[in-house]
């Protein structure tokens, strides 16, 4: 949900479709961000932080500042709160991603910064969006296995982008998360 669309009556349609999260994508954590949540959970809609940059795979300290940012803001507006960070930081946005050196490195930086803040920040759910075809081979503490594995081990949950025109085709393209999810509960 981007913050520019904040009407009303989407949260409407929300309820009256069981819809109970929303994964709110706000730069600012001012108050925006506080009326959206106020009118969400006037709804009973938990609220998420949507936010992401693949720029943050160079560079942790920034993302490390934007969960700084926050648990500011959650110390702030206590009842008005996000439940967790919902991450969309997809490596492939790299303009470099092609090369193979660089893929392999932006993949390793993803699984190692989740890692670094489940460990940081053991407090905060963090959610991971991920492409269906993350299967490169990664080795991560000294384990070598497809990277979407490690991710799955790491973090609180996993959205899988697999973009496809029915859901049997979803599913098909995420058999293997979806399997693999299933084998450690």
């Amino acid at each position: 949900w981007w913050n520019s669309n904040l009407d009303e009556r989407y949260l409407e349609f929300a309820k009256n479709n069981n819809i109970n999260e929303i994964y709110f994508c706000d730069d600012e954590l001012d108050q925006t961000s506080v009326n959206f949540t106020r009118k969400a959970n006037d709804f009973n809609i938990d609220v998420y932080w949507l936010t992401g940059d693949y720029r943050w795979l160079h560079d942790f300290q920034s993302a490390y500042n934007e969960v700084d940012r926050f648990i500011e803001y959650n110390h702030k507006n206590p009842n008005l709160c996000y439940k967790g960070i919902h991450f969309d930081i997809e490596p492939h946005q790299d303009p470099n991603f092609g090369q193979a050196e660089t893929r392999k490195t932006l993949i390793y930086n993803l699984i190692d910064l989740a890692y670094n803040l489940s460990i940081l920040y053991p407090a905060i759910q963090f959610d991971y969006d991920l492409p269906f075809w993350l299967d490169d081979i990664i080795t991560f503490n000294n384990v070598a296995k497809p990277a979407y594995q490690h991710m799955i081990d790491i973090a609180d949950r996993i959205f899988l982008m697999s973009y496809r025109d029915s859901a049997e085709d979803m599913l098909e393209v995420s058999k293997e998360e979806l399997d693999y999810a299933k084998t450690i509960g």
